[in-house]
């Protein structure tokens, strides 16, 4: 397993559990700077996060936005979490465990039993509060709904209690693919499937809710959710299907709704119809959208109710795409062929921007880089015959054109879909995986709209082109140009956001650029603009 997020500085965290001949190991964390260096205050083999080994699943990771993280994972039928501080100890207040410690049955080796989760419910949906902790959502090992919501001293937040809350009871139903977005007052949607078995009738329901900061329900929104139509459970081999929904905020206070509904099934088929819906803060539908939400007419899609269908990992995905639309994967198999995914770009109004073909893949990760950028990273076996070699690619879309550039191709990595991928602050995307065939281990790169980032030292010299800056501090450069006019220097963020011009004169010169101050320290590309001039890349500390 492996995971990767924002420090919230830059930087990235990365977990993973060890495997070893022995079997699995400790899960450990380690720490990249900006720079792609390892954190020296962190240790070089990685913090040790839980110190026992067991099988561990559906790891996960959140940013705390105070330097550390919180961690969760599945273990022995039960969500655990933890939390750990910037130099890679655990944090005040959460349960530890020294390394060869005795194992305690009131919570795990290094962090807290969350509470039972079911199998069936795949993963738990988590995401940061905005106040330095987090929601959590998921079905237990009863059917129950689960939710939680603590800080980072390891208590309830804004009036939750230290446990979870149970919110959907599970008396004949079972409450299936739970999925929590952060409203803007700081309290939260949820979103989730429920199924009910009653004698000989059962009946099952797409539902949306709504609660404030404090867990109680929000005014104008019924207690049991608002319903989305009906939900068909005996379409589906529960046991082998990932979520059929996801949720996202919509920027305006609302929520987008994702839902792949089945509406029917044959002997070993089931048809899913992909509906999304736009909802207000107050539960109505935005302006513009029906009540009964817009069909994806490219993302009807027959799944296999045979066992043969997507792992969890390849679950319908669903982002804000910071433009007022939205960005959704879906699958896009037939009967007769394999399974493959779609993903499109939607406007504000849910019509089809852009979009690209299915292709094979057993699962994904999936992250917004700010202005409509999207990163992709694919795990997609060779073939039926080479089970053990699958690849990984990286993909990235950029919200003005409608193509795909191929940044990363037939990068292998274990047959466990062992990637992950999480994106930073200044618009880029950290790619992790782990690849076993030449005996690497774990490999990050660090990829922008204009390809990899391949180090923050600038180039000595170089033709013309982008190059990359590296800013500590000052608004300086020093550029070489041998056209007899001279030039003018290009600087663009790692999303391809132009952000400065500087005129720059022949020869060899210094250069300040405009609005002193205005260049945060981070990474940038330069391009020079000239006939025919060549690059120093030399930066200069002006105040």
């Amino acid at each position: 397993m492996v995971e990767a997020c924002t420090d919230g500085a830059h930087g990235t965290f990365v977990a993973w559990q060890e495997e070893t001949s022995a079997g699995v190991g400790v899960l450990r964390v380690q720490h990249l700077l900006v720079s792609g260096d390892l954190d020296p205050a962190w240790p070089t083999a990685g913090a040790v996060a839980v110190a026992t080994s067991a099988a561990r699943t559906e790891l996960f990771a959140l940013p705390d936005r105070l330097g550390g993280l919180y961690l969760f994972w599945q273990e022995g039928g039960t969500l655990q979490a933890l939390r750990m501080d910037g130099t890679g100890a655990v944090a005040t207040g959460w349960p530890s465990q020294p390394v060869g410690g005795v194992r305690r049955t009131t919570g795990a080796a290094g962090g807290r039993v969350l509470g039972s989760i079911s199998n069936y419910s795949q993963r738990a949906s988590l995401i940061e509060d905005g106040s330095h902790g987090f929601y959590g959502a998921w079905m237990n090992d009863a059917g129950a709904l689960m939710a939680i919501h603590l800080g980072p001293s390891n208590t309830g937040a804004g009036g939750w209690p230290n446990g979870p809350l149970q919110l959907a009871d599970s008396d004949h139903r079972v409450n299936l693919w739970p999925h929590v977005a952060l409203a803007p007052d700081g309290g939260a949607f949820l979103a989730w499937a429920t199924w009910s078995t009653n004698g000989n009738t059962s009946s099952g329901s797409w539902l949306l809710h709504r609660l404030t900061p404090a867990g109680i329900d929000t005014s104008g929104w019924p207690p049991s959710g608002l319903s989305f139509g009906d939900f068909h459970l005996e379409y589906l081999n529960l046991a082998t299907h990932a979520s059929l929904l996801d949720l996202a905020v919509d920027g305006r206070g609302g929520a987008f709704l994702l839902i792949a509904n089945p509406v029917s099934a044959a002997t070993y088929y089931a048809t899913l119809e992909t509906r999304l819906y736009r909802v207000q803060g107050s539960g109505i539908p935005a302006v513009g959208w029906p009540a009964a939400g817009r069909v994806d007419p490219y993302a009807q899609t027959v799944l296999p109710t045979d066992g043969y269908g997507p792992s969890p990992d390849a679950s319908f995905r669903l982002l804000y795409d910071d433009r007022d639309g939205a960005l959704v994967g879906s699958f896009t198999s037939t009967a007769d062929t394999p399974i493959g995914m779609s993903f499109d770009d939607l406007n504000s109004a849910g019509a089809r921007m852009t979009g690209i073909g299915a292709w094979v893949a057993n699962g994904y990760e999936l992250v917004s880089g700010g202005g409509g950028e999207v990163f992709l990273a694919e795990f997609n076996p060779k073939g039926p015959y080479q089970p053990y070699e699958p690849n990984a690619y990286l993909r990235v879309k950029d919200a003005s054109t409608t193509l795909y550039s191929e940044y990363q191709s037939q990068i292998v990595v274990t047959f466990y879909g062992d990637i992950g991928l999480a994106s930073t602050e200044d618009g880029g995307a950290v790619f992790v995986w782990s690849q076993v065939r030449d005996r690497v281990g774990l490999i990050a790169r660090k990829f922008s709209r204009f390809g990899e980032v391949t180090g923050v030292a600038p180039p000595a010299s170089g033709p013309p082109g982008l190059h990359q800056l590296r800013f500590e501090r000052g608004v300086g450069v020093r550029a070489s140009i041998t056209a007899p006019d001279g030039g003018r220097l290009d600087l663009f963020d790692i999303a391809g956001r132009r952000i400065a011009t500087v005129a720059i004169g022949a020869g060899d010169r210094d250069a300040t650029i405009p609005g002193t101050g205005a260049i945060a320290p981070g990474l940038y590309f330069g391009r020079l603009v000239a006939g025919a001039a060549r690059f120093t890349g030399k930066v200069l500390v002006t105040r």
